[in-house]
């Protein structure tokens, strides 16, 4: 059996400061990072997306669900305690280098597993 994590959460992002005259798009991206007792430190995108300059810069969602799976190698979360999100960002120019930035972890989520429902995925809840 493969457990797999869905999520649900509030995202709310201003990527207003990231453009200029010279800003083509930028590339948003969420990843889940958590503590894997056999392979370590895992960092997975769940969400991503392209935003333009015609398109809307404040990127508000309400119970925003993983676009991309979050597995575990080990096929189960079984011995991981919590995982955390950060947003990541790629502004892509019309000319020169690409910049990248990364905000602060958030708050860690517990993940939980009802016993009850043996084929229910751990939940998010946080701490």
């Amino acid at each position: 059996m493969q457990h797999f994590v869905e999520t649900r959460l509030n995202l709310d992002f201003d990527t207003q400061p990231l453009f200029n005259w010279n800003t083509k798009q930028v590339f948003l991206s969420l990843t889940a990072s958590y503590d894997s007792p056999r392979y370590g430190t895992q960092d997975v995108v769940v969400w991503d997306k392209i935003v333009r300059n015609d398109d809307e810069k404040r990127i508000r969602i309400s119970y925003l669900r993983n676009k991309y799976g979050l597995r575990e190698y080990s096929k189960s979360f079984e011995n991981v305690t919590s995982l955390d999100f950060r947003i990541e960002w790629n502004v892509m120019p019309f000319v020169g280098l690409m910049q990248r930035g990364v905000t602060p972890r958030s708050d860690p989520y517990a993940l939980h597993q009802d016993p009850q429902l043996r084929k229910q995925s751990p939940a998010l809840l946080p701490y």
